[in-house]
């Protein structure tokens, strides 16, 4: 009987660690899917990719966390609901995002404090100011002197 006890014992400990394994193996092809996506992401914030950004892949940034794009540039989602996504910047003097798009969302971009320039369009944002971006316009900001923006994304 103690033989039969052990031998059920042995196979519940190995089916225990075979669901563990299957179970982290999952877990890490998970994680790792979803920081290649978010590095595709960075590189598109930072001009390096032609592909859009979409409404869906910014709602992916952790909501209350500060996320560093690139030397010069922080982000942290504030606020994020089904058709509105709010976002809070920072971007240190020269500080750029790259050439990039969405579309499937409009941003409007206010202002707080700082200067922002748009190479593309050649116009420049002044504190207290905003700009409103279409969908599929293309844009690079880039932050004249220390900035800070309240970016909102609406579908």
């Amino acid at each position: 009987m103690d033989k039969l006890k052990k031998k059920i014992q042995e196979d519940l400990y190995g089916k225990t660690v075979k669901l563990n394994k299957d179970a982290r193996l999952k877990a890490m092809k998970q994680f790792y899917a979803e920081s290649l996506e978010l590095d595709q992401m960075l590189s598109s914030f930072n001009g390096k990719s032609a592909s859009p950004i979409n409404f869906d892949k910014l709602d992916k940034f952790p909501l209350d966390e500060d996320v560093k794009l690139n030397d010069k540039v922080q982000v942290r989602k504030i606020e994020s609901s089904l058709n509105k996504l709010v976002f809070q910047t920072r971007m240190c003097r020269h500080g750029e995002f790259g050439w990039h798009y969405h579309d499937d969302c409009q941003e409007l971009t206010q202002v707080i404090y700082g200067c922002l320039f748009d190479s593309l369009s050649g116009r420049t944002f002044n504190e207290g100011e905003s700009v409103t971006y279409k969908k599929s316009e293309k844009h690079i900001p880039i932050a004249l002197k220390d900035s800070f923006l309240i970016v909102t994304f609406t579908k």
